[in-house]
């Protein structure tokens, strides 16, 4: 059974190639779950399941024995998946032709805040960072799992105000990326403002090695690599030397530091050495959901991961670190794992809940790419399909906007949509009524 979602997502693929002519957005995202399925499917096959569930362990709930891959729970895990998926199936990138900025000074507006906000994290972490990376790195990833807070946490807190409340848009700043894009292809902005922005783009990564996180770099580049498959078709030749260069030179850093931080924390350990950590760390999605079927307790229903804001600022309820603990003591396992997005909201809201956010996923995806090929978009609808698409592309670890401070996209971009769709006029002869 375990070979099964493998032969799924990369039929998947192989269909919307031949359908796409080639690489899309769509093949880049079943792709992407066809490669982490072969992994699942050499662990299972290689007996690398080894693991106990803790923070310790890799992240693997198999306890060293045959796991129980049943029927349902791997057509429930490839199906809904291929669901979620199939909305960026009507994006063409070969035909767009044309992307719009009704609404410009908001972008700019837009992206100062975010190179704003960059530059205050840069600030905070600059004086901690080559401490952290020459220190004890898995010391620092226990006291990240403990709550802890970080040298640039503590730093933060003595910002003057505005400055400190910056800091929440450190996870928003990932939006620069695909505004850099759209500037190189459709834009007009200067080189040192575009850079700038992919500077921008790369503070969750600033902020991740604070806790020692390889998440982070990985999301970098796996969104990275989707703003390279939506504006491909835009590239100048000058523009697509720059860029191998650049993605050169950040894949030997990044690969360098998942190195480092994969050996620092595993290698020597009882669960097995940094290969085999490195092996589960890409493939226990489908196996932990798998478990999540078989094992977890749906009595409770914690809407704390998918609803983050209204659970911050109404209930008062965030996915911490105590609050995890909680639950997996209640649930018997250690929940923080990677089950994949499907896994996260399953264990949260139960089969039905995942079923009907699955289906609000859909619908909302296509509200926004609608129905056919287009050949024109606006930034705001592409900024959008950015935020959704990490979804399923990040959601090979886990659901990306599980926190309040993630979650801010929604409403940066509600706004800007509003700002690009309607023209808000002010008129007198309303305001004298």
């Amino acid at each position: 059974m375990s070979i099964v979602p493998f032969l799924f997502f990369t039929l998947l693929t192989v269909y919307w190639w031949r359908q796409h002519r080639g690489l899309d957005v769509c093949t880049y995202m079943s792709g992407m779950f066809a490669f982490t399925s072969l992994l699942s499917f050499l662990i299972v096959a290689f007996d690398q399941t080894q693991g106990t569930g803790g923070s310790d362990s890799g992240g693997m709930l198999w306890a060293g024995w045959e796991p129980k891959l049943g029927f349902v729970p791997t057509a429930i895990y490839c199906i809904f998946i291929g669901v979620a998926i199939m909305p960026f199936s009507f994006i063409h990138v070969r035909d767009i032709k044309r992307i719009t900025v009704n609404a410009p000074w908001t972008l700019l507006g837009i992206s100062a805040l975010l190179i704003g906000c960059s530059l205050v994290s840069f600030y905070c972490v600059a004086d901690s960072t080559l401490d952290i990376l020459s220190g004890d790195l898995a010391a620092v990833r226990t006291s990240s799992y403990l709550g802890e807070q970080t040298p640039a946490d503590i730093k933060a807190e003595g910002l003057p105000f505005p400055l400190g409340y910056l800091t929440y848009l450190n996870f928003s700043t990932t939006l620069a990326m695909p505004i850099m894009f759209y500037n190189v292809c459709y834009g007009n902005k200067p080189w040192w403002w575009n850079t700038l922005l992919f500077f921008a783009s790369m503070t969750p990564i600033m902020v991740g090695i604070q806790r020692v996180d390889r998440t982070e770099p990985v999301f970098f580049a796996i969104m990275l690599l989707f703003c390279i498959v939506f504006f491909r078709h835009a590239f100048s030749r000058r523009f697509r030397i720059i860029m191998r260069l650049g993605i050169f030179l950040l894949a030997l850093v990044g690969f360098a530091y998942i190195a480092t931080v994969s050996m620092a924390r595993f290698d020597g350990s009882k669960n097995g050495d940094a290969t085999t950590s490195v092996l589960q760390y890409g493939g226990q999605n489908y196996l932990n959901f798998c478990y999540f079927w078989e094992n977890a307790s749906y009595d409770e229903v914690a809407s704390e991961r998918e609803f983050p804001l209204i659970n911050h600022f109404v209930s008062k309820i965030d996915s911490n670190a105590d609050r995890r603990g909680d639950r997996s003591a209640r649930q018997g396992f250690f929940i923080s794992v990677f089950a994949s997005f499907i896994g996260d909201i399953l264990l949260d809201l139960g089969p039905v809940g995942l079923t009907a956010w699955i289906v609000f996923y859909v619908l909302l995806t296509l509200e926004v790419i609608k129905w056919r090929r287009r050949t024109e978009y606006d930034i705001s609808e592409v900024l959008i399909i950015f935020l959704l698409a990490a979804v399923p592309l990040f959601g090979i670890f886990y659901y990306r906007y599980f926190q309040w401070m993630i979650a801010i996209n929604y409403v940066v971009l509600i706004i800007f949509r509003l700002l690009s769709k309607y023209k808000f006029v002010y008129s007198k002869e309303t305001d004298d009524k």
